[in-house]
Formats: C-alpha cells, structure tokens, sequence
C-alpha cells in the first residue's frame, strides 16, 4: 500500500504549542502523531511506499522521524503558506508506487489499531467513517446504499450524512483519475483547495466508485485546535 501523508500545514489553531514543530509532532499519550501513525502503518502492512509531504518545520519533523528515515520518501511543498491540501496530495501522489492501491491521509489525526486493520482489509476504493459521531466541523460524505455521492464540510446531518475519518482509499485506476480532476484545479491556478473538493467532483463523476465503510465503536480524532487535542488525550487516557 502506498500512504501519502499530509504534513505540510501550519497548524496555527495549535499554537503555542506548534511554534517551534509541525503539528503531526505533537504528542498523545507520550507519542506524536506521526510516529504512532507510521508505526501502525509498519503493523498492518507488509508491503508499503510511505510519502510524507512536508513544509512548515520540515528540518524538525526529518529530524523526529530520523529513526525512520529508511523507510520514508519525503516530499516538500514549498508553497505551504498559499496552497492547501489537494497540492500537497498532487506532490505526494507523484511518488507512489503505481503498482499498490493508495491511501492518502492527514497527519492531524489519531486512530486506534482496529482502524487500520480494518482498513488494511478493504480492496476497493473506500472512505472510513463513523456513524457514531457528529461534528458541523469535520468533513462529511453522503451516502447512497454504501457508496459515496457527495462529500463536504457544509453537509447537514441527516439518516445519509456521516463524519468522514481524514483517511482516504483509491484503487490505482481511481488515484490516477483523481489526479486529473487535481491537476484541473491547478490549470486555473486554484492551488487553496482541499483533497476532499476534488473528491467530492470524483464521485459526481464516477458512480458508485468509492464505498464507505463504518469503524463501528473505534476511537480517533482529528486534532485541529486545543480542544481537539484534549479530547484526544481524553480518549487515550486509558490506553
């Protein structure tokens, strides 16, 4: 499996604490994000190409990851600042082994183990999500039967509405069409879009191309501000 993994952001709604690292580096239960995330990768997958786009405090996050280093092929944007994360999707996907399907996640979030198994489980094209959980905030898929027919933030909840996990499945015919709908964007210079836009134009595209899959009762969060990053700790607590 091929993972593509987004860290480029700044992580200002983090601050102080991402003044001097990336926010991938922070910490949950005595672990950053980054570091449990390509340990659950080595888990569950034999044969993997990890990607990691990097930017804001790129020399800090080479430098947590130098234990790792063999195993990563890292990838700068250097237009962090003005662009979001489609580019840096476009930049990491251009390194992939064509030969294994796709995962492309963000580095902002922390899953528990039987997430990856269940995704290492997956064969076709597919986004995880929870039906047990439901922020205006997160980023949202609708659903018709399994399959993914629209995905965006500004999606309502409704019986067809679910949180989408940030972690993202593609087939290798499907990450070589989702490319063409990025590289659209790119062609009239719209370079502060997220992955999920061109997502949500692929499915419109391709019927019943993506299917959904549910984690059931598993924990994970999305860690964009201080609350976040409490909640997490919260969950994991325990653990």
């Amino acid at each position: 499996m091929n993972f593509v993994i987004l860290a480029a952001g700044l992580g200002s709604r983090l601050r102080p604490l991402t003044d001097q690292k990336p926010k991938c580096c922070i910490e949950v239960n005595n672990e950053s994000l980054i570091i449990r995330f390509i340990n659950q990768i080595n888990k569950f997958y034999e044969k993997k190409n990890i990607i990691i786009v990097t930017g804001y405090k790129e020399e800090f996050l080479k430098k947590h990851l130098k234990s790792f280093e063999s195993e990563i092929i890292f990838v700068n944007n250097q237009n962090y600042e003005t662009s979001n994360n489609m580019y840096s999707a476009y930049l990491g996907i251009k390194n992939i082994d064509p030969s294994m399907n796709t995962v492309i996640a963000n580095a902002d979030c922390i899953y528990a183990d039987n997430i990856f198994k269940i995704l290492s489980c997956q064969k076709r094209s597919t986004i995880l999500i929870d039906k047990n959980f439901f922020d205006e905030e997160s980023m949202k898929v609708k659903l018709k039967d399994k399959f993914i027919v629209s995905m965006g933030k500004q999606l309502k909840s409704s019986k067809d509405v679910f949180v989408s996990l940030d972690m993202y499945l593609f087939e290798s015919m499907h990450i070589e069409r989702l490319e063409e709908i990025f590289k659209e964007y790119f062609r009239k210079n719209q370079y502060n879009s997220w992955t999920e836009v061109a997502i949500n134009n692929f499915v419109k595209i391709y019927n019943n191309s993506i299917q959904s899959r549910d984690i059931g009762n598993e924990k994970w969060a999305e860690i964009d501000n201080i609350t976040d990053l409490e909640r997490a700790k919260s969950l994991w607590k325990s653990t």
